[in-house]
């Protein structure tokens, strides 16, 4: 058995945001915003 797992299914949610698009990119752009809201536990 292999030590990686790599999983094939993939995830999609959306909504709509009630915010600017520049807070929202504010938060993607910024390491730690993105580490809070990415799911891949980076």
């Amino acid at each position: 058995m292999p030590d990686t797992v790599h999983l094939t299914d993939r995830m999609e949610v959306s909504r709509p945001m009630p915010f600017p698009a520049n807070v929202i990119f504010d938060i993607v752009r910024s390491p730690a915003g993105h580490v809070a809201i990415d799911a891949s536990g980076m």
